[in-house]
C-alpha cells in the first residue's frame, strides 16, 4: 500500500496521451452517428433531383413523365421513371443502395400535429383529363405524375397542399386508410429528411417532419424493400401512321384525275396526321415535298424539320398539325407531291401522303358567288365556294335573289338582285344595304361595280328595253351627288342603242362592256357622253367593217377625252345572253345564242389589240346539243372560267373548265337550282 502522501501527479506525456485516447473515443462515436445523417440527407437530395428532372422532361417533351416508387412495401430504395400517354416505358432507374447503404424511401401518411391528410390527386386528375391508371401502373406503385403544364398529380396521402417523401435510415409503419382507401402509415422513424412536392411541381428539401407527430426510433437492421422494374430493352418498333387529313377537305366529284387535293393561290392547306407506337414511345412529324411538276420551289411549311407530335388524351393517339403553302406565285395547275414522316427517336418510322396519291393542285385564287335555292326551294340565297367546290358558305338569309350578283374589285363586297332592286353586303352578309329605290319604278337587273369599285353599274329597265344605268353606292347620281337616282347612261349618250343581257364592268375604271345592238349603220361607233350628235354617214366607225349591229360593245364612261362605244366582236349572233371581261382587261367572253340553234356557243377575245381572235368554242354548241352552259365568268388569272348548266328542269349546277374548255369539274354537285356565278379578285 503506498501512502497518499506518496502518490505522484500524472506526467505531461501521460496527460497527452490521455487526451488523444478520449478524442479518438469521442471521434469513434461522432464517426457512428455521421455516416446516417449524411446517408439520408445525400438521398433525399438525389430523389428531390428525380423529381426535377421528371417535371423538366414532361414540360419539355409535352407528355406525361411519372417518378415512381416500387410498391409491395412501406419502404424502397429505388425510383424509376415512366414516360408517354400510352403505354409508357420506364426510361430511367435510379438505386439509392449502392450510395446510401441505409437511407429509405417512403410514401404514405403520418399523424400530424394538426389536421388530417387527405388521399389527395382527384381534382388533378379530373382536370387533367388524364389518370396514371389509364397506364396499367402495377398496384402498389406509388407515382408522382408530371403533366406538360409542370403540374402533379398523384394518387397519394397530401397535405399543405403538397405531397411528401420520408427519407429516413430507419422506420415502423403499419397499415390504415384515408378516406376509405388503404395506405401505409407511418407509426416511428429515426433520423430523417422530407421531401416536398407541391401540386404545382415545386421540389424542395426540408430536415425532420414538418408538422408531424411521430414517435422517434433507434435505427434497426436493415428493412428489406421491392426492386423497381428494368428499364425498356428489347426491339424497338415502328410507329404506325393512324391517318392523314388536309384542310379544306377535297371534294372528290371535282378533284383531277391523280390529284387528291387542292390550294387557291395564297391559300395554303392544314396537314394533320394522327399517329400510334406499339411501345409507347413519343412521335415526331416531318412533312416533305418529294416531287414538284413543273421544277420549282417546293413551297413553305409552318415548321421545318421533325416536330414533336400533341398527345389527344380523348382519341389516345397522338396528333401533329401543320400549314403548307404553295409558293408565291406558283400557277393554276401546277402540282406538289408531299410526304409525311413520322418517327420514334429510336430509329422507327412510317411514311404516308394525303389520299390515295399525295398530290396537290394549285387552284386559282378567289371564291365563286352563285345563288341557289338549296335552303328553301324557290327562294334564293346568295353563296360561296372555292374553286375546287369545297366550303359551300350561305351568305344571305331568306332574301329572295333574282339571281344576279356581283363582286366589289377588291373582293370585300357583293351586290345582289331582289327581284328588281339593288342591294351590298359585305362578302359574309353582313352590312346589307339597299342602292335602289322601289319608288322608281325600275326594274334593276345584272349589276356589276365598276372597276375602281365608286359606283354599280346595271341594266334597267321600265317596261320596254333595258338601259345602262350608273349609280354611286348610296343611291345617289354620280353627275349630281345631292339627286337620289342613277344615271340612265346610253338613253342619253346613244338613244338608238339596245341593250341584251350581258353587262359587265373592265378593270381599267374607265369602261363598261355590254352586250346590243345599235339602230344605225353596222359597226361601232365613237359618242360623247355629253350628247354630241352622232354622225350618219359611218365616218365614226371604229371598225368599219363591223358585220353586224348586234354584238358586244364597251363604252368608255369616264375619264377620256373623247367616249366611244367599240364593237368588239363582230359576231354573227342573234342575242347575246352575258359577257365577261377577265381580270387584266385583255380577254373577253359572250355567250351566244346562234341564229336558228338551239344552243350555245363562246368565245374570247384579246380586246387590247381591236382585233377579235376566237379561242374556239367550250361547252354545248349548235354541232354538240346538249344543256347550253351560260353565265361565263373568269378566274382571277384568266386561265379558268366559272358558269352554270341546267343539267334538268329542276336543277341547275355550278361548273368550272380551263379557258379553253377542258378539265370541266362540277362545283356544286347538289341537285338544288344553283346558278349565276361570278369569280372573285381574291
Amino acid at each position: 500500500m503506498v501512502p497518499m502522501g506518496s502518490r505522484r501527479g500524472l506526467s505531461l506525456v501521460e496527460v497527452m496521451l490521455a487526451l488523444a485516447l478520449m478524442g479518438l473515443v469521442a471521434g469513434l462515436s461522432v464517426l457512428q452517428i455521421r455516416p446516417s445523417r449524411a446517408s439520408v440527407r445525400g438521398a433525399a437530395e438525389v430523389v428531390a433531383e428525380e423529381l426535377r428532372y421528371a417535371r423538366s422532361r414532361a414540360v419539355a417533351k409535352g407528355i406525361p413523365v411519372a417518378a415512381v416508387l416500387p410498391g409491395g412495401n412501406p419502404v424502397t430504395q429505388s425510383i424509376y421513371c415512366l414516360e408517354g400517354w400510352e403505354l409508357p416505358r420506364v426510361v430511367r432507374v435510379t438505386q439509392l443502395a449502392g450510395d446510401f447503404r441505409q437511407a429509405y424511401l417512403f410514401s404514405g401518411y403520418w399523424p400530424l400535429l394538426s389536421g388530417r391528410p387527405t388521399a389527395g390527386g382527384s381534382a388533378l386528375v379530373n382536370q387533367a383529363g388524364f389518370s396514371p391508371g389509364s397506364w396499367g401502373v402495377p398496384p402498389g406503385e406509388r407515382a408522382f405524375v408530371f403533366l406538360p403544364s409542370g403540374a402533379v398529380m398523384s394518387d397519394q396521402p397530401a397535405y399543405d397542399g403538397a405531397f411528401h417523401v420520408a427519407v429516413c435510415d430507419g422506420l415502423r409503419a403499419s397499415q390504415g386508410s384515408l378516406e376509405g382507401r388503404p395506405f401505409y402509415r407511418l407509426d416511428a422513424v429515426s433520423e430523417v429528411v422530407t421531401v416536398r412536392l407541391t401540386f404545382a411541381g415545386d421540389v424542395s428539401v426540408a430536415s425532420g417532419l414538418p408538422g408531424a407527430s411521430v414517435a422517434s426510433l433507434t435505427p434497426g437492421p436493415p428493412l428489406s424493400q421491392p426492386a423497381p422494374p428494368p428499364a425498356a430493352v428489347g426491339p424497338n418498333r415502328d410507329p404506325v401512321i393512324l391517318g392523314v387529313a388536309n384542310y379544306p377537305v377535297p371534294n372528290p366529284a371535282t378533284l383531277p384525275p391523280g390529284v387528291s387535293a387542292t390550294v387557291k393561290q395564297g391559300g395554303y392547306l392544314n396537314l394533320s396526321v394522327e399517329a400510334a407506337d406499339p411501345d409507347g414511345d413519343s412521335l415526331d412529324l416531318e412533312w416533305r415535298t418529294t416531287e414538284v411538276a413543273p421544277a420549282g420551289n417546293a413551297g413553305c411549311y409552318s415548321s421545318q424539320g421533325r416536330v414533336e407530335m400533341q398527345w389527344d388524351v380523348s382519341l389516345r393517339r397522338w396528333r401533329g398539325e401543320w400549314e403548307w403553302h404553295p409558293p408565291p406565285g406558283a400557277a393554276p395547275g401546277t402540282r406538289y407531291l408531299l410526304a409525311a414522316t413520322v418517327s420514334d427517336g429510336r430509329g422507327g418510322t412510317d411514311i404516308d401522303e394525303i389520299g390515295a396519291t399525295g398530290m396537290i393542285e394549285v387552284l386559282p385564287a378567289g371564291r365563286v358567288a352563285f345563288v341557289s335555292d338549296r335552303a328553301w326551294p324557290g327562294l334564293a340565297d346568295a353563296y360561296t365556294i372555292n374553286p375546287d367546290g369545297t366550303d359551300v358558305t350561305r351568305v344571305t338569309k331568306g332574301i329572295g335573289l333574282r339571281g344576279n350578283i356581283a363582286w366589289s374589285p377588291d373582293g370585300t363586297r357583293l351586290c345582289f338582285d331582289q327581284w328588281g332592286d339593288l342591294f351590298v353586303a359585305e362578302r359574309d352578309g353582313s352590312g346589307l344595304n339597299r342602292v335602289t329605290d322601289p319608288a322608281w319604278g325600275l326594274l334593276c337587273d345584272v349589276p356589276c361595280f365598276t372597276g375602281d369599285g365608286a359606283m354599280i353599274a346595271f341594266l334597267g329597265s321600265q317596261g320596254g328595253s333595258y338601259d345602262v344605268y350608273l349609280i354611286n353606292l348610296d343611291g345617289t347620281d354620280p353627275r349630281d351627288r345631292s339627286t337620289r337616282r342613277p344615271w340612265r347612261l346610253t338613253n342619253e349618250l346613244w338613244p338608238g342603242f339596245s341593250c341584251f343581257r350581258g353587262l359587265t364592268a373592265h378593270p381599267d375604271g374607265e369602261r363598261l362592256v355590254v352586250d346590243g345592238a345599235v339602230a344605225g349603220p353596222p359597226g361601232a361607233y365613237k359618242i360623247d357622253y355629253r350628247g354630241v350628235p352622232l354622225p350618219d354617214d359611218g365616218s365614226g366607225k371604229v371598225w368599219p367593217d363591223g358585220p353586224t349591229p348586234a354584238g358586244v360593245y364597251e363604252v368608255l364612261y369616264e375619264g377620256v377625252p373623247s367616249p366611244v362605244l367599240t364593237d368588239l366582236t363582230g359576231t354573227t349572233g342573234t342575242e347575246g345572253a352575258r359577257v365577261a371581261v377577265s381580270f387584266d382587261g385583255r380577254k373577253l367572253c359572250r355567250d351566244v345564242r346562234m341564229s336558228g340553234a338551239t344552243g350555245s356557243a363562246w368565245w374570247s377575245y384579246d380586246t387590247l389589240p381591236g382585233t377579235p381572235g376566237s379561242l374556239g368554242p367550250g361547252g354545248s354548241s349548235p354541232d354538240a346539243p346538249g344543256p347550253p352552259a351560260e353565265h361565263r365568268q373568269f378566274s382571277p388569272d384568266g386561265n379558268q372560267v366559272t358558269y352554270m348548266r341546267w343539267v334538268s328542269p329542276t336543277s341547275c349546277e355550278i361548273y368550272s373548265a380551263d379557258s379553253s374548255g377542258g378539265k370541266e369539274r362540277n362545283l356544286s354537285n347538289h341537285g338544288a337550282v344553283d346558278f349565276g356565278p361570278v369569280w372573285s379578285p381574291r
